[in-house]
């Protein structure tokens, strides 16, 4: 593993402008995000000042960041939980007042933003209960409590941490979102995705590292075990996932892999650590899409046929885009900072 830090590290240290913020070669966006992830997992050198700088200034007023996507720009949980999380770990450093400041303000607008028990919403865009939200902001709720011994960011984070389980398939499987559908979404997206999977389990880990909360631990224990029935031995299974705009993005195995070494599944951990090794660029980055072979494409595609959760006119329009995303996106070769930023973030916590 130390071999892809290292190189990521090489690559990250080289790439910031004068303001020192992290341009997406992708996307040609700066995002607060990325670049928290990224100067956490470098251990906040001397260098990356200017980056901090950078991400504070750019809070909101309110006490938030903004999520930032190409079509998209706006104030955002989910943005706001991360950045606050990657935030309190160099406060824990250098116990700065003024980053006490501005990690209090983001947390003030986190529970701001608890529209029912557990239930964080995501933006003005964005309605849905969506699970990997909620377990972001339980993350940070625990870093806030740890910040300041204030119990109700526990009871915060453990109304997240519920609202979470809650809805746990029985084979273990975290869907993307509740049952109902809330706009944008044009059905209800309680559906399996790898991805989102283990980047939901990533930040519950986090926000409870003993597993103490009796909810929590029960639902790892069959959250890591479907993560690892979804994993073959050079790529996850992406036939199961059935989200389909984040179906054979890189960054899964990143969050896998931690997952995997907190629950102690060394197997499978070396196995993400394999691919990620396989997949990574010369210049130390990742792509945003791990290529699929045909057959597993193809199985992907028509697993809609027996997918109850749809509607016929619903199963073929998702047809069409399982198409356009397992034969065309992820045969691209786009560098992605978003996904590499978050796999360094990843690797470098474990």
């Amino acid at each position: 593993m130390n071999d892809i830090t290292k190189k990521l590290k090489e690559y990250f240290l080289t790439m910031t402008d004068k303001e020192g913020r992290y341009k997406d070669p992708n996307t040609g966006l700066f995002r607060p995000r990325s670049a928290c992830e990224i100067i956490k997992s470098l251990d906040f050198p001397k260098k990356t000042e200017k980056t901090m700088k950078w991400i504070l200034k750019s809070q909101n007023p309110n006490g938030s960041w903004n999520e930032i996507h190409p079509d998209l720009d706006e104030e955002s949980c989910v943005e706001t939980a991360v950045v606050g999380d990657m935030i309190s770990e160099l406060y824990f450093k250098i116990k700065s007042n003024l980053l006490r400041t501005n990690i209090l303000k983001a947390g003030n607008y986190i529970l701001s933003k608890e529209f029912s028990p557990g239930y964080f919403i995501k933006s003005y865009r964005h309605y849905a209960d969506v699970l990997n939200v909620n377990a972001t902001c339980a993350s940070f709720l625990y870093k806030l409590y740890l910040i300041t011994k204030n119990k109700k960011y526990l009871e915060a984070r453990d109304r997240a941490i519920f609202n979470v389980v809650r809805y746990q398939f029985k084979d273990g499987a975290y869907p993307y979102s509740s049952e109902t559908r809330t706009f944008p979404y044009e059905w209800g997206l309680d559906v399996k995705d790898i991805h989102y999977h283990a980047l939901t389990l990533y930040f519950l880990l986090k926000s409870d590292p003993e597993l103490k909360n009796r909810y929590l631990k029960i639902s790892a224990e069959k959250a890591v075990k479907w993560l690892a029935e979804s994993l073959s031995k050079d790529s996850f299974k992406w036939e199961k996932s059935n989200l389909i705009f984040s179906i054979g993005v890189t960054g899964a195995y990143g969050y896998a892999a931690y997952c995997f070494n907190k629950m102690k599944f060394r197997n499978e951990f070396e196995t993400c650590i394999r691919i990620l090794r396989k997949i990574q660029n010369d210049d130390g980055s990742f792509n945003r899409f791990h290529k699929g072979s045909f057959s597993q494409s193809t199985k992907n595609i028509l697993s809609e046929i027996t997918n109850d959760e749809f509607t016929f006119r619903q199963k073929l329009v998702r047809m069409k885009r399982k198409f356009k995303r397992n034969f065309i996106e992820r045969n691209k070769i786009v560098k992605d900072l978003y996904y590499t930023s978050q796999i360094f973030e990843c690797l470098s916590s474990i």
